[in-house]
């Protein structure tokens, strides 16, 4: 039978005393609030991937020229609700990454018992993809939840035949495609299980799954709809990618060990400080048999499909293609190392701690040192809100009209855009393919805001069709975090509204 603690007086100031939830969540809590801190207290701009996802969200689009845009959509949700840019994308990536805490926890206790589920889900405090990376809210960022939750849903359809926890799958197999393309990796090894394992093979038989695939289906025909618009621009892009990925299969696979070097530190820790040789085979014999393969498949079968999927098409693979698919590395090393019970919980819970504390501090020490000392400021220096503005009022002074499109390239030009009321339309490159259902004559009626670096042409090839700019110039504005008066100067060119 899985391991439980003894029942008590619950103490939060106590581990001793703390169920197994209540350390699971108190370790959620502590993501959240010291992972949003940091970049809340250390940023004045926002990571180049969360002004991408910014700028597209006020149109609402499905997909861009890179991705499927669900996190646009969370970003646009936050930014209509609060009114500000910047700190509610910090807060909403620690919420997802909390949330995958939990979904791991979830299909853990269903497997392991509450104890060493808690271990497993503790120990992924120890995988870089769960602290450094997340301050960005990215694709990978976004699909981490909805991956777990998958498979969580996965194995609870099949165990217990609800239609519920079917539907639920098929729409989170839904999301995950809205997130990312790659995610149909993910449901491919779905498929996989459930045509292999015998149980999932009877569960097959009856109607809930098949409403569920219908109902996956169609929550996915807008997306398919929306690439097929766009002559399947995010699959060329993710080709391209792949085909740029400098990283072989060893690379690839070398840096997925690296990034659980962590976790492998806190339990080889915890099981030295707290050895039990005699509850070994207990420990092993309360994984059942089923739990144990799902665990290894749902682990290394999404890595196996990247890898040969590289090894066919001859392409690269870049190591944060593997940020959800070690969602469930804790849970599967629980599941096969001996001895871990409940009396490893305690410096499990405290090292896990111990190890989100350090980290965070280490990269705030880490941004402040790269932005008093390297020669070209960190993204994060960048004085987002000044630049805007600026920008912004010379506009107004020469047009006196609301400035609705802004053309150049993505970095800084994106950082003008975003605002946390109107926020204009973005052409990156002055490309109108960029922005869907942009045309040229509505640039001709509304205007358009060109920016460049000083040294890059005032008016891109694509937007020759225009007027002669009415204005040119050049605005600098200083960074104010630590760059000993050091300034960025933006060229701009304004093409006055008809």
């Amino acid at each position: 039978m899985p391991e439980s603690l003894p029942s008590g007086r619950l103490s939060h100031f106590d581990p001793a005393k703390m169920t197994p939830v209540a350390m699971v969540v108190a370790q959620m809590g502590l993501q959240v609030v010291l992972w949003s801190l940091v970049p809340i207290l250390l940023y004045a701009a926002p990571p180049l991937d969360v002004v991408e996802s910014y700028v597209h969200g006020p149109r609402w689009v499905l997909t861009t020229l890179k991705h499927p845009a669900l996190p646009s959509w969370v970003l646009e949700a936050t930014r209509v609700a609060t009114g500000a840019i910047g700190w509610p994308a910090y807060i909403v990536s620690q919420v997802f990454v909390a949330a995958t805490l939990w979904a791991v926890f979830a299909l853990g206790r269903d497997m392991l018992g509450p104890v060493r589920a808690a271990i497993g889900t503790l120990a992924l405090s120890g995988v870089v993809y769960f602290s450094w990376v997340t301050i960005e809210f990215n694709h990978n960022v976004a699909l981490m939840p909805l991956w777990a939750g998958f498979f969580l849903g996965l194995w609870r359809s099949v165990e217990t035949g609800r239609l519920v926890w079917w539907l639920a799958t098929g729409v989170l197999a839904a999301a995950m495609m809205h997130t990312k393309l790659s995610a149909a990796v993910g449901v491919l090894v779905g498929a996989l299980w459930l045509i292999s394992d015998p149980t999932a093979r009877r569960a097959l038989m009856q109607p809930s799954p098949w409403i569920a695939a219908a109902l996956s289906a169609a929550l996915v025909v807008p997306l398919y709809l929306s690439l097929k618009q766009s002559d399947f621009a995010p699959l060329a892009y993710a080709a391209a990618r792949a085909q740029s990925a400098t990283s072989g299969v060893f690379a690839f696979v070398a840096a997925q060990a690296l990034a659980l070097i962590g976790m492998a530190a806190l339990l080889a820790v915890s099981h030295r400080l707290l050895r039990s040789e005699s509850t070994a085979a207990a420990s092993v014999a309360a994984t059942p048999h089923r739990a144990r393969v799902y665990l290894v498949l749902i682990t290394l079968g999404p890595l196996v499909v990247a890898i040969a999927g590289a090894i066919v098409s001859g392409t690269g693979l870049r190591s944060a293609w593997g940020t959800s698919m070690l969602s469930f590395c804790g849970l599967l090393a629980v599941a096969f190392l001996p001895a871990l019970t409940s009396t490893h919980l305690r410096p499990m819970f405290i090292g896990s701690c111990a190890i989100t504390g350090v980290a965070a501090v280490g990269f705030a020490c880490v941004h402040l040192w790269q932005q008093s000392i390297d020669a070209r400021p960190p993204r994060g220096s960048w004085p987002r809100v000044e630049m805007a503005a600026a920008v912004r009022q010379i506009w107004t002074d020469e047009t006196g009209r609301p400035l609705r499109y802004v053309a150049g390239h993505f970095w800084p030009v994106g950082l003008v855009t975003l605002s946390g009321g109107a926020m204009p339309t973005l052409l990156v490159d002055g490309d109108l393919a960029s922005a869907p259902g942009v045309t040229l004559a509505d640039l001709k009626r509304d205007g358009v805001l060109i920016i460049n670096a000083p040294n890059h042409t005032v008016t891109p090839d694509t937007l020759a069709g225009l007027a002669a700019p009415r204005k040119i110039g050049t605005v600098t504005i200083p960074f104010r975090q630590g760059r000993r008066g050091q300034t960025v100067t933006l060229r701009y060119a304004i093409v006055a509204p008809e």
